[in-house]
């Protein structure tokens, strides 16, 4: 009986404290005379997230909410009990990612190189880590090293073209994000590990099945939690990366490795290639190198697949802009000799218009998180961004803000006309980041989506199947990058 008190006693002492810090925590903009909205027990501003709506649009919620209130350059808002200051002003955004980038070097994201290799990669790593990875990698991103691998990107492409056509003959459509993740999948899976994946020929491959359950193995909660304690994280040795996906990624990275060491005269132009000729004190340990070529087939993988998908969704329900895009693209290719070259798909602006219109219109990214590694006071106001505090950035909301772009839930690609961009606050446009951790990949990703679109564009005329897909789209709640609930039905017919 007394031991059954004494547990007792402990787990009502347990419960007091934690609600206690819950209940202290959710009083931290408060206490400090910081714009926020009203948070609820425990969830914070969050309730609905991952259910109702997605991370995305929960900071779309918070971003467009806080605008209407007024609150000027900072406001304070609560992910569960996580708290974070939203920074509002363009200005102030470009401060902190550009100017006082020592201060806000690192995102927060949690990573355990010990017990979870790969989760130390270039998007988490920090500080001198960061510096020293950033540094090795960066030459792999050249125009140079783009040109190398436009031959493999337009092999794909071209296989892209005859899947749909083969995929669609029977019905005249098809689910178009099926058909594009097997095309991300094989030029990621080419370019940054030297596979030849296959998946558009065979989606049953064991490469894009692993890259699917990637992105369905994302828990929002643990992560957050783990990016609120990281440090406990790490003596607990949690991991957020799958097992039998981590395995089978360090066993494809490893055996390829091995193979291309034991025959040196095979040259092959991708990025494992050019990690592998890192020399020197520039070497990338096994680990590393494994780290990086999954984190760029993961974050070239779901992105890409996803930002093209909402592409043909607008351009099958915006015929005018459809046809327009493709007389650009057969302008253009005319120019060129009629030959696709890296210089004529560089040339291509109205498809990247369009591709910048689906970034702004459906973001793959909510946004960024930067750590304040000081005590950081707000110019014009009496904020104070605490040291250890996260800000922020919500890219999702900024894109849909209609100050900046008005009737914001409009496709209309000439907003990213040399004209309308120059009218703009450079911040205002932000899919791939900005400042020293711009996203390192993003022209190789711009690259890839622009071949792929002009080769669909040149091959087939599209409209969307609106009794099997709605309009407008609708979005998947539990995902944390932006992707349609539906299937994408496209109708396709053959020029």
């Amino acid at each position: 009986m007394e031991t059954f008190s004494l547990v007792i006693v402990i787990l009502s002492s347990i419960v007091a404290a934690a609600y206690w810090y819950i209940h202290h925590t959710l009083l931290y903009w408060k206490n400090r005379n910081v714009p926020h909205i009203e948070p609820e027990f425990f969830y914070g501003n969050a309730r609905g997230i991952s259910k109702k709506f997605s991370p995305n649009e929960f900071v779309q919620r918070m971003y467009l909410k806080l605008k209407s209130m007024n609150v000027g350059p900072v406001a304070g808002v609560y992910l569960l009990i996580q708290k974070s200051a939203y920074i509002m002003d363009l200005d102030l955004i470009k401060q902190i990612l550009v100017r006082d980038f020592n201060i806000f070097t690192n995102r927060g994201i949690y990573h355990n190189e010990k017990d979870d290799p790969l989760s130390a990669n270039l998007a988490a790593v920090e500080d001198d880590a960061w510096r020293s990875l950033r540094q090795k990698i960066t030459p792999t991103f050249t125009s140079g090293k783009l040109k190398t691998m436009f031959a493999t990107i337009m092999d794909i492409s071209n296989t892209l073209v005859k899947t749909i056509r083969k995929e669609s003959a029977a019905t005249g459509q098809l689910e178009i994000k099926l058909v594009l993740s097997r095309f991300t999948t094989d030029v990621i899976g080419s370019t940054a590990f030297g596979i030849e994946c296959n998946s558009l020929e065979d989606p049953t491959t064991l490469f894009y099945q692993m890259g699917i359950k990637t992105f369905s193995n994302i828990n929002f909660v643990k992560r957050t939690f783990l990016a609120m304690f990281s440090s406990l994280g790490k003596k607990l040795r949690m991991t957020t990366t799958n097992k039998e996906i981590g395995d089978f990624y360090m066993d494809v990275v490893k055996r390829t490795v091995n193979y291309r060491e034991q025959h040196p005269e095979l040259h092959r132009n991708d990025f494992l290639n050019l990690l592998l000729k890192l020399k020197g004190p520039d070497a990338l340990t096994f680990n590393q190198l494994a780290a990086q070529s999954v984190v760029f087939f993961n974050a070239g993988f779901e992105t890409s697949s996803t930002t093209l998908t909402f592409c043909m969704y607008e351009l099958s329900i915006n015929e005018d802009i459809q046809r327009r895009a493709r007389e650009s693209v057969i302008k253009v290719l005319e120019k060129h000799g009629n030959e696709y070259t890296y210089e004529a798909v560089n040339d291509m602006a109205y498809v990247e218009q369009c591709i910048n219109e689906t970034l702004r219109l459906h973001s793959p990214a909510l946004g960024t998180a930067r750590i304040a590694k000081r005590d950081y006071p707000i110019p014009n106001t009496n904020i104070v961004i605490e040291k250890g505090t996260t800000v922020t950035i919500p890219f999702s909301g900024i894109h849909l803000d209609p100050d900046i772009y008005p009737n914001p839930r409009k496709f209309d690609p000439d907003r990213f006309s040399p004209e309308e961009v120059e009218k703009r606050h450079p911040f205002a446009f932000l899919p791939f980041g900005e400042g020293p951790r711009i996203c390192i990949g993003m022209r190789f990703a711009v690259l890839e989506m622009k071949i792929a679109l002009a080769k669909i564009l040149t091959n087939f005329e599209f409209a969307l199947d609106r009794t099997k897909t709605t309009v407008p789209i609708i979005y998947a709640t539990d995902r944390i990058l932006l992707a349609p609930k539906e299937d994408v039905i496209i109708k396709f017919k053959s020029i």
